[in-house]
C-alpha cells in the first residue's frame, strides 16, 4: 500500500504489484476497500504528515495492518509542522511506527509535494507535482527496503512477486529479528524530553542523568532522573504522560553534586535500592528501604570501593542474584570486584582484580553469549572493537576464549542491549552524528561479515540524545 501516487507507480514499474487508493483502490464501502488492500499486502508504506496523522481513515487502516502483522515501512514526508518545529509522529501514529526504520522523504523540496484531503472525505492524498524527479532518488531507497521485505532482487531481469506470502503468526517467536520489535529510548537534556516507543515524555531538565529501572517491582521500568544539583531522584509515575500531568510521581533525596547514580539490588532481596557512587572518595551510598530521604531513612549503608577516576560497573558477575560493587580503572584497565558483604574494600575477603582493557576504553560488561554469565568486556573507540574476555577470573592475557569483534567507529556510543528478547546482549552502537542505531546480527563475526545486522534511524536532534536501556 503506497499513499503517494508517483512513488507507487515507480515501484510498480519494477514489477512489484502495488495497491493505491488514489488509483481506484477505494471503491464502494471505504472500510471494506481498505481492509481488502491491507489483507492483500506484504508491505505497507505510510507517508507520514500531520494530515495523515489527523485522518481517521488512515488511523483505521494502519491499525488494521499492525493487527495483521503486515510489515510497515514508515516514510517521513513532512519536515516542519504547524508550529514551525520538526514534525514527529505522535499519538496513535507514533505508537505504531515506534522503533521502525523510516525512510526520509523530507529532503524533497516541499514545493514539489501536494498534501490535501480528498474533497468530501476523510482520506489524505499526497502527490508529487508534475515535472519533478527528486522523488525517484528517495524512492530508490524505499525500493531497496521493500525488496528486502519481499526477499526479491530489483535489478534488471528479476522475477516479481507472484503471490502473497502466508500470514505471519500473531506473536513473534523469542529471538525474532523483526524490526517491528526493535524499540529504543533516548533522553534529550534540553527540556528534559524522553523519546520512548514513539512517545515524547517530559521528565527532567538539563544536566540530569537519565535512569530507567523497575523501582517498585511493578514488572515495568519507570522513567527517572538523578539531579546532581540537589541529589534528588525524580521517579515518574507510570505511563507516558509528562511529569506535570502524571499522578504518583516520587522525589527522594539521596546523593550530592558529582555523584553517579548506580541503583540496583545489592542485597538480593529483589528490590531496587537507590544508590550513588562518589568519585571523590570512592564510597557507595546505599539508601535504606522506603521512599523517605536519605537523612530520614534507616538501614543506610556506605562502603568504600574504588577511587577518583574509576568507572562504577556493578553487575551480578557470579549469578548470586544480586549486584557486586565493582569499578573499572581506566589508568590500568583493571576491574576491581569487591567480595561479598558490606564492609569496605580493605576489610573484605575474596576481592577480585582482573586486567581487561586499556586507557580510553569504555567498559561494557554483560551476557553476550546467552549462557547466563556476565563477561568482562570493553569497547575501544579508536578502532570500534569489542574485547570480550573469556570465562574465568584470569587476566586477558592469560584467558582462553577471548573474543574480538569490530562494530562501530570513533565517536559512537556503545549500547549493548537485549533488543529482541533473546536472553543475551546484542553488540550495538548509537552514532550521534547521524542518529542511527547499529545493532549487529547474531554471532561473533565482525560487522562487515555478519548477516542480520539492523539499523534504526532515531529522531532528531541526534547529537544531543543520551541512549537509555528502557526495554531490556
Amino acid at each position: 500500500v503506497v499513499s503517494t501516487q508517483s512513488t507507487g507507480e515507480y515501484i510498480e514499474s519494477k514489477g512489484i504489484p502495488v495497491w493505491m487508493d488514489v488509483k481506484g483502490g477505494v471503491t464502494g464501502n471505504i472500510n471494506a476497500a481498505m481492509a481488502k488492500g491491507v489483507e492483500g499486502a506484504m508491505v505497507i508504506c505510510p507517508f507520514m504528515t500531520e494530515l495523515y496523522e489527523e485522518s481517521l481513515s488512515c488511523e483505521q487502516e494502519l491499525n488494521y495492518a499492525r493487527d495483521r502483522r503486515v510489515d510497515i515501512i514508515p516514510c517521513m514526508a513532512q519536515g516542519r509542522g504547524k508550529q514551525g518545529q520538526d514534525y514527529r509522529a505522535s499519538g496513535w501514529l507514533g505508537v505504531i511506527t515506534a522503533g521502525k526504520l523510516w525512510m526520509d522523504f523530507r529532503e524533497v523540496n516541499p514545493g514539489q509535494v501536494q498534501t490535501r484531503y480528498k474533497p468530501g472525505t476523510n482520506e489524505v492524498q499526497t502527490r508529487w507535482k508534475p515535472g519533478t524527479n527528486q522523488v525517484q532518488v528517495q524512492t530508490d531507497k524505499l525500493l531497496v527496503e521493500v525488496a528486502a521485505k519481499l526477499q526479491i532482487d530489483t535489478r534488471p531481469g528479476f522475477k516479481p512477486v507472484q503471490q502473497r506470502a502466508a500470514p505471519k503468526p500473531a506473536t513473534q517467536p523469542a529471538g525474532s529479528q523483526n524490526s517491528d520489535s526493535f524499540q529504543v529510548a533516548c533522553f534529550i537534556p534540553d527540556g528534559g524530553m524522553w523519546t520512548v516507543s514513539g512517545h515524547s515524555v517530559q521528565c527532567g531538565m538539563a544536566a540530569d542523568i537519565p535512569i530507567a529501572r523497575d523501582f517498585f517491582n511493578e514488572g515495568a521500568k519507570r522513567l527517572a532522573v538523578f539531579r546532581p544539583q540537589n541529589g534528588n531522584w525524580y521517579i515518574k509515575g507510570a505511563g507516558f504522560n509528562n511529569w506535570a500531568n502524571t499522578p504518583g510521581n516520587t522525589v527522594i533525596q539521596c546523593g550530592m553534586s558529582g555523584d553517579q547514580p548506580v541503583p540496583g539490588d545489592y542485597d538480593g532481596d529483589g528490590t531496587v535500592s537507590l544508590v550513588v557512587w562518589r568519585p571523590s572518595n570512592g564510597v557507595w551510598y546505599i539508601k535504606g528501604p522506603g521512599n523517605t530521604h536519605w537523612g530520614s531513612s534507616s538501614g543506610n549503608r556506605w562502603i568504600q570501593c574504588g577511587m577518583k577516576g574509576d568507572i562504577p560497573v556493578p553487575m551480578d558477575y557470579f549469578n548470586e542474584g544480586k549486584l557486586r560493587m565493582a569499578v573499572w580503572r581506566p589508568s590500568d584497565g583493571y576491574w576491581y570486584i569487591k567480595g561479598l558483604g558490606f564492609q569496605d574494600w580493605g576489610k573484605t575477603q575474596n576481592n577480585i582484580r582482573i586486567q581487561c582493557g586499556t586507557r580510553g576504553d569504555i567498559p561494557v560488561p554483560g551476557d553476550y553469549l546467552g549462557d547466563g554469565k556476565v563477561r568482562y568486556a570493553v569497547w575501544r573507540p579508536s578502532n570500534g572493537n569489542w574485547y570480550i574476555k573469556g570465562p574465568g577470573n584470569a587476566d586477558w592475557g592469560a584467558s582462553q576464549g577471548n573474543i574480538v569483534v569490530q562494530c562501530g567507529c570513533n565517536g559512537d556510543v556503545p549500547v549493548p542491549y537485549d533488543f529482541f528478547g533473546e536472553g543475551k546482549l546484542r553488540i550495538a552502537v548509537y552514532r550521534p552524528s547521524n542518529g542511527v542505531w547499529y545493532v549487529k546480527g547474531t554471532g561473533m563475526s565482525h560487522w562487515g561479515s555478519t548477516t542480520g545486522n539492523k539499523t534504526f534511524q532515531g529522531p532528531p536532534p541526534f547529537d544531543k540524545q543520551i541512549p537509555v536501556n528502557f526495554f531490556s
